[in-house]
This record gives C-alpha cells, structure tokens and sequence, in this order.
C-alpha cells in the first residue's frame, strides 16, 4: 500500500516530538472556539476546517437586536424595559438605557441618529413608540392611539432607506390589525390604507425584516392558516401584491437579501426562498434555528438546532458553502425569541439570540487545500496547494485512507482523518497564508487508491481533499 512506500513514519514518538500527537485523545470541547466545516461538493473535497470565536452576551431577557456599524454597538431590546448595548470591539456590555417597561422590536433610522422601540404593554386607550437619541441617550414617547378595543402593544418595526418605517401591533386574543407608518423627519405615525390585504388590514403580530441598505422589507404574517407575504420597496413607496404560503406560523422568522431580490422566511421547519415574485425558488429542509443574509456576499446563513451549528449557502447555486458550530445550544426559532439573528456590516460577526442571551459568532473563512492534477498518476508531478491560511505560519500536510478525529495537543487542533500520517516536513505560508508543495507521485502495488489529504497550522485546518493515484 502507498502508505508503506512513503517514507514517512508516523510512530508514536515522531507525532509526539512533531505534533505531540496522542493516539487516542479527543477533543475537548474550547467554549471559546467554533468549528467551521465547509462542504463543496466538487470532486476531491470533503470538509474542511477554520477556527472562529464565539462568545456568549449575557442578556437573559432579550427581545430582538440590531447591529449598528457606524458605533460598532449591537442593541438589544430587553424585557425588563431596557436596551442592552454591547460593543463590539470591546467586547464589553455597556451601561443599558432604561427606555419602558416591556419592550418588543426595534430598529434604527437610516442615518443611525436614533433607535426606535416598540413598547409591549399598552395603556387604556394608547400605545407607545419610544425613539432613543443615540448620541445624548434622551427616550421621548411617541403616543398613538389603538384603532380598536382589542388592539394591544407594539409588535415589530422596521425601517426602509426613504426614511418610512412600518410598526405591526399586537391584538388581545385573535384578529386583524392596520399597519402604521412611521416618518422619521417628524416622527409622525398614519395608518397606511393601501396595504395589499383585505381591507388593508394585516394579522396580528406581523413580523418584518429589511436588507441592510433599508431597499425592501419583508412583512410575515402570522397565524393565519394562508400564510401571507408581501414586501415594501423603499423606492417606489409601494408594496408586491400578496402571496399565500398556505402554511400557517405563531411566529415565523424572515431575512431580504442585501439586493432586495430574496426573502428568506421559516415554515415548518424549512426555510423557504422566495424570489422578486414571491414565487419559491429552493426550500432547504430541517433547518429551524435562525436565517440571516450577508450584506456583502450573497451567503445565507441558517441555523441548524440539530447540529447546533451555523450554515452557509451559496444564494446563487445554492451549494452547501460551510458550516460553523454555534457554541451554544441552538433552539427553534421564533420572533422575538431565540433564532433570531443579525449580521455586522462587513459581514464577518453573526449574532443569534439563544437561551442564555445572544451568542457572537465570528465567521472565519475556511483555509483551502488542493491537489493538482486529478486523479494522480504514479511517478507524475503533483502540486499542493494551500491558501486562506494564517500568514508566514508553519503549515504541514498530513494523509490517511480513513476519516475520522485526531487530536493533535501541541497545535490544538483536531484533524479529520484516521491515523494521519505526516507528509514531509513543515512549510512556512507566505503572507497571505498560500503555499505551494510539488512532489512525485510515488509508485504503487495496486491498480489504484484513494488518500485523504488535510493541511493544519496551529489551531486552524483545512478542508479534507480526497484524490486517487493511479498506477
């Protein structure tokens, strides 16, 4: 076998002198550290690996959060009355804002001046809008009054690009309600009359979501057996007609593509995809644990309470690109509750809302390898090739016939292949984390077989690359 013609043995005291390899250790799970597992689905890859951090923002209690670049801070509305701020860069929770008493949705203006709140518990005839200052902390109260007798607190709002946001209002007991139309130039709310229900009237608990330049809003309507979705586009003030899902949600979760071309919504324990027509395009079944799109690659993310991991699809060709563990317990997702998921702006941080709080994920690109040619033939020239990986780091390549774990302690990392065997000698990345390896295909006995190849650096791995080589 190929792996007795290599002349590289892999006994235990070289893997405890390279690698301090112990045949048997498993990996203890770092709360501080995710897994990322990235799936291609073209000929030669398997899985592979990167190392991001994960963090869990105590605030038990919260409602929805929103990310705002510009201060770097996400909030979060809170049900003890209070908007909870963490920064970012700090990692640290800021002294929270007391703004009411239970509050629900909330979002920021265009220009990031100011934070609107919904406030759940109503008074006798009226209801509050809060809008918080961001830069002098001041709450002011923006009253409205219920349309009618049943009509609850504040559910949900959301704010478009043009500066008009849309507040969705709970109903006590079951029923249908208007949508009011928030200005934020004056701060003035109307009902808006040409929604595109019956009657111009949308169920109770409406959820919505926008993209992150504010195009498109997504309204979700909620238990109705029909199921309806409609959208707002910010640049001709108007709405889409109605679609009927015919899937009835309490509380279904949705997420606009940063184009405004698609909208993601959670039915039944699916997330289905929903193009400019409304139309679905793609379902993609058993996923319950949150959806969020990126705002500069077109990459849904989705979550998955089975595995309690992150999982990144291509918007395009809709391949599985990766996935990342939560490091947390991921739960069903439902408005306001856990699942719910926001985004920075680059990109590069994910927040999803779960028991304890909001977990931080940092989603880390995977780093690559590959083998050229496919298949190998014997006693040709191969080349490996790595990149994405850590800069000017120490890279080395290992090789099995079997996957499975295998914890190397001195790098800290755990690889994806069976009795890994060491393939030459350490590497050094360049600076920005590629390297090449040319080599000669060795001789065989067999007609053919088939290798596992994975790269690792300290604490981060790459995909595992299967190729054949041939006789």
């Amino acid at each position: 076998m190929l792996l007795g013609l290599i002349e590289f043995t892999w006994i235990c005291m070289m893997k405890n002198r390279i690698f301090g390899l112990n045949c048997g250790v498993k990996l203890s799970r770092l709360q501080s550290w995710a897994r990322l597992v990235m799936v291609i689905g073209s000929a030669g890859w398997i899985a592979g690996t990167a190392v991001g951090q994960t963090t869990l923002i105590e605030a038990v209690g919260r409602r929805g959060h929103v990310y705002d670049a510009s201060r770097e801070m996400l909030f979060i509305s809170m049900s003890d009355g209070t908007v909870a701020r963490y920064h970012l860069p700090s990692a640290t929770l800021q002294t929270p804002i007391q703004v009411g008493q239970v509050l629900n949705g909330l979002d920021l203006a265009p220009d990031g001046a100011a934070l609107y709140v919904t406030e759940d518990t109503p008074g006798n005839a009226s209801a509050v809008l809060y809008k918080v200052d961001l830069d002098t902390e001041v709450v002011s109260s923006i009253r409205y009054p219920l349309y009618l007798q049943q009509e609850a607190g504040g559910w949900d709002i959301s704010i478009a690009a043009n500066g008009l946001g849309f507040l969705t209002t709970q109903y006590a007991g079951a029923g249908k309600l208007p949508v009011r139309e928030l200005d934020v130039r004056d701060d003035s709310l109307r009902i808006r009359d040409d929604i595109p229900r019956p009657g111009g009237w949308v169920a109770q608990d409406t959820n919505l979501a926008r993209n992150a330049s504010g195009s498109r809003l997504f309204f979700n309507e909620s238990r109705l057996s029909s199921g309806p979705v409609f959208f707002y586009d910010s640049g001709t003030d108007g709405f889409s007609d109605f679609m009927s899902t015919t899937h009835s949600s309490t509380s279904p979760i949705s997420a606009v593509s940063r184009d405004g071309d698609l909208f993601a919504q959670e039915l039944a324990g699916n997330i289905s995809i929903r193009d400019g027509d409304l139309g679905e395009v793609r379902s993609l079944l058993n996923f319950d644990g949150g959806v969020v799109f990126s705002p500069v690659a077109d990459v849904l993310y989705v979550g998955d309470e089975h595995r309690d991991e992150i999982v990144a699809f291509d918007t395009q060709s809709w391949d599985e690109l990766y996935r990342v563990s939560a490091g947390a317990d991921l739960e069903a997702s439902f408005a306001l509750g856990t699942g719910v998921m926001s985004i920075t702006g680059d990109g590069k941080t994910l927040f999803v809302s779960v028991a304890g709080g909001v977990q931080r994920i940092e989603l880390v690109a995977p780093m690559s390898l590959v083998i050229e040619p496919f298949p190998l033939v014997a006693g040709e020239r191969g080349e490996v090739l790595i990149s994405s990986g850590k800069p000017n780091a120490k890279t080395f390549v290992v090789y099995g016939q079997n996957l499975g774990k295998t914890f190397v302690p001195v790098l800290n990392v755990e690889l994806d292949i069976q009795q890994p065997r060491l393939w030459g000698g350490a590497m050094v990345s360049d600076e920005n984390g590629a390297l090449v390896r040319e080599f000669t295909v060795p001789r065989l006995r067999f007609a053919e077989i088939y290798l596992y190849v994975q790269g690792v650096q300290f604490e981060l791995k790459s995909n595992v690359f299967e190729t054949l080589i041939l006789r």
